[in-house]
């Protein structure tokens, strides 16, 4: 995914990513989704995540990693 692909949706609460053959997440892709409460990152081929990808998260509520 491009690293500023979610650059301008601060508002957004729920994000859907399921099946998307995704294998890198670049360290900052959240960065500005400080209202997201749900991420589904469910059925991808991430294998190793940034250590602090999710820290600007602080509403995250559910989070999907489901192989």
């Amino acid at each position: 995914m491009p690293e500023n692909l979610l650059k301008n949706n601060n508002n957004l609460e729920i994000f859907y990513v399921w099946e998307n053959k995704i294998k890198i997440l670049p360290e900052n892709i959240f960065e500005s989704m400080t209202k997201l409460k749900k991420l589904y990152l469910d059925q991808n081929e991430i294998q190793e995540l940034p250590p602090k990808i999710f820290c600007n998260l602080k509403n995250l509520e559910v989070l999907g990693l489901s192989r």
